[in-house]
């Protein structure tokens, strides 16, 4: 669907905002002549929105498509010429390790106490209050058998769709800075460089565990999980690449939302999200960015990304070698031209 929109806008003067607004020049006829074959390659591989009027609980399909969007966040996406699509346990707005843990128990027959696994970092404790406001602890068996058995039978649901991408992120339900801080994760932030790091082998962990059953593994080859840095875990560890790296099943996505939006991400203004950016391509062969640009109160309301910030951020990433981006923006009919 991305070469259509591409081929509208280059032919008949396609300028699309959403569905209401949007311009087509109005020709009696068009000719392609011969030697017009095109071949598009897109730019960016995985290209989603966060923009809650027309992606979460409120897609229209068309209008993200028009946007050239192909990734989960936009329902119905795939009916609309295929889709990038993640897999998850949760809804499109919580595919967090809270679920996944929480549908490892189910799967394990539910009988095991989620409190056992799951750290109130609003309590201290694992023993209550972990409601909406735990993580599970990343360094016990327990919860990495559950999780594993958890993301296996997620594979095995979407594999065949297409899905390769798994995600299951440290966020819960109220955008926490919490995570547990049980005697064995303070003594594994140690060893691995901090939360992030712990966050990286716990990963590297449930991969192992995934591809331990031989059969799955050759019936299931290239399937990746993917979490975020982001919050505690946004600084790349602390200890070298030898001591903890993401193996190749294993993918990151970059979230630096305390940035200033108005510089493009390497700039000196960010020097946190630029350190942070070059950093973690030496711990994870596969990144991601998010990128927070957008006007919350006002969607249409063109952001001062749109003076050529946007374009630098996309085409220094991808030097980088970060091809998968998550705007949190809809004005697109700008940026759409400068790659």
């Amino acid at each position: 669907m991305k070469e259509k929109m591409d081929f509208a806008e280059e032919y008949l003067g396609y300028v699309f905002i959403d569905g209401e607004c949007y311009t087509v020049d109005a020709v009696a006829s068009l000719e392609i002549g011969d030697g017009s074959d095109a071949c598009f390659t897109p730019y960016i591989e995985t290209r989603s929105y966060l923009e809650y009027d027309v992606t979460q609980g409120y897609t229209d399909p068309v209008t993200a498509v028009s946007r050239k969007s192909n990734n989960y966040y936009v329902k119905n996406v795939s009916a609309y010429g295929g889709a990038n699509d993640f897999g998850y346990w949760g809804d499109n707005a919580a595919h967090t390790m809270q679920a996944t843990l929480e549908k490892g128990i189910e799967l394990d027959g539910g009988t095991k106490n989620i409190a056992d696994y799951a750290y109130s970092y609003r309590t201290g404790s694992f023993t209550a209050g972990y409601v909406n406001h735990y993580q599970p602890c990343l360094t016990n068996a327990t919860t990495k058998s559950l999780m594993a058995n958890a993301m296996k039978e997620l594979i095995k649901t979407k594999y065949a769709s297409g899905v390769r991408y798994y995600t299951l992120t440290q966020e819960d339900s109220t955008d926490n800075s919490g995570y547990c801080t049980c005697n064995n994760c303070k003594a594994a932030q140690s060893t691995y460089g901090g939360q992030s790091g712990v966050t990286l082998k716990f990963m590297n962990d449930l991969v192992a565990l995934i591809d331990s059953d031989a059969a799955f593994a050759a019936q299931y080859p290239d399937y990746k999980l993917y979490t975020y840095a982001y919050n505690y875990s946004f600084a790349y560890p602390t200890v070298s690449n030898t001591v903890i790296k993401a193996c190749d099943k294993v993918a990151v996505m970059i979230c630096p939302s305390a940035s200033n939006y108005m510089k493009d991400l390497f700039n000196s203004a960010n020097s946190e999200a630029k350190t942070a950016l070059e950093g973690w391509h030496n711990y994870c062969e596969d990144l991601m960015i998010w990128m927070y640009d957008a006007n919350f109160t006002n969607y249409v309301e063109y952001q001062p990304t749109l003076t050529g910030v946007i374009a630098d951020n996309v085409y220094k990433m991808k030097q980088l070698g970060t091809l998968k981006m998550t705007w949190n923006e809809i004005t697109d009919m700008f940026y759409d031209h400068f790659f």
